[in-house]
Order: structure tokens, then sequence, then C-alpha cells
């Protein structure tokens, strides 16, 4: 898959997850209903016409995984908040996995989304959510941000 577009009407800005990052995340894809959640870290950068997730991380090993839950080691996740800022890289926001062809957030997803934000030292306004579903085409990935205490989903192009 190339290089995906999401768009929003409320915002200016799109956003774009690069090719590499798409690779990454695929292959943590949940092929089957007892297949563990996976997630991790998107790390970019942010210009005035769009946001550009450039870089993936995690699954770490101390993660809380299960089939329909996942949660990030908070030290593993600020050990490479760290790391990439060496590199120039923003905290974007979290990707995970969902054992569904069509992936939608849950309420889990928007209360954990509401706990990051209220405990992160953050560069940008609001935080990003990548779910990566079980569908190859782009009907399998979505993509929402989450600020000023709303979740919005946006349209991938």
């Amino acid at each position: 898959m190339l290089e995906l577009k999401a768009v929003n009407s409320s915002f200016t800005q799109s956003v774009s997850i690069q090719a590499q990052v798409i690779k990454y995340l695929s292959q943590h894809r949940q092929l089957h209903a007892r297949s563990l959640e996976a997630g991790g870290q998107l790390f970019g950068v942010v210009d005035p016409d769009s946001i550009i997730i450039t870089c993936a991380t995690g699954p770490y090993s101390k993660d809380d995984r299960g089939p329909r839950h996942y949660r990030s080691d908070a030290m593993s996740a600020q050990s490479e908040i760290k790391q990439q800022a060496k590199f120039g890289n923003v905290y974007l926001g979290e990707w995970h996995t969902h054992a569904e062809k069509v992936p939608r957030a849950s309420g889990h997803d928007i209360d954990a989304m509401r706990r990051l934000m209220k405990s992160s030292n953050l560069a940008t306004n609001g935080l990003l959510m990548v779910i990566l579903g079980q569908g190859l085409d782009k009907g399998g990935i979505s993509v929402y941000s989450y600020m000023d205490g709303k979740l919005l989903h946006w349209d991938i192009e």
C-alpha cells in the first residue's frame, strides 16, 4: 500500500501516513479473533498544510495485550518518545490493532486518548489515533484525532 492521506473538513491540515509506516503497522494486524492487539506510538513532522506520520514504534515486550485490549507500557513508550525527539520527530499519537475488517474506535479507545491528553506534555494541540483492522484496503485503516475532549474521524482519500 502506498502513502495514505486523511482529511477532515474541520481542519485545513491533512494527515499523511508514509508507506513505510503502513508496512510496519501491517506486520502487526490481528488476523484472528484470538490474536493479541498490538500498538505503539506515532511520530513525524507537522507543517502548516499537513501532519506527516514518518515513524511508528511498538509493540513493546511489557505491554498489556489481549484479544480485545491494548495498553502500551508507559516506561517503554516514554523512552521511545525521548529517543525519537533526538531525531527531530514529534510525538503525534498512538496506533493499535482491532480484530475487525473495518476498525472503529471503542469507548476504551476514547478513554485512553482522554487520559493521554491529560497526562502528556505535547508539542501539538491534540493526538492522533490510527487503528489498523484486518482489511488490506484503505477501509482497513481508521484515523482519528482527539482534542478539546472530542474524538473526530478523518476520511481516507
